[in-house]
C-alpha cells in the first residue's frame, strides 16, 4: 500500500523525522512530523500522531539521559 504513493519524498522526510527523534531534537522532529501528517501515507497517521505525542512529552519532561529510546510509563 505504501508503495503505490507516487511522490516518494515522504521516505527522505521520515527518515529524517527518525533520525532528529534519536537525536533528541524533537523540536526539529514535531516538525517534520506536521509534514508527513499532510504529504505522507495516511495509513502512516496514527505512527505519526503517536510520534507527536511522545515528542511533546519528551519536550515536557526531557529525560536525564537520551539514547533513542521511549519508555512508556503509562498505558
Amino acid at each position: 500500500l505504501i508503495e503505490n504513493i507516487e511522490n516518494d519524498s515522504w521516505r527522505i522526510w521520515h527518515n529524517e523525522m527518525l533520525h532528529s527523534y534519536q537525536d533528541g531534537n524533537f523540536d526539529l522532529a514535531i516538525i517534520e512530523i506536521k509534514k508527513l501528517q499532510v504529504e505522507g501515507p495516511p495509513t502512516l497517521n496514527a505512527y505519526y500522531n503517536v510520534m507527536l505525542e511522545r515528542c511533546e512529552d519528551l519536550i515536557n519532561n526531557p529525560p536525564e539521559s537520551w539514547d533513542g529510546v521511549y519508555v512508556a510509563t503509562s498505558k
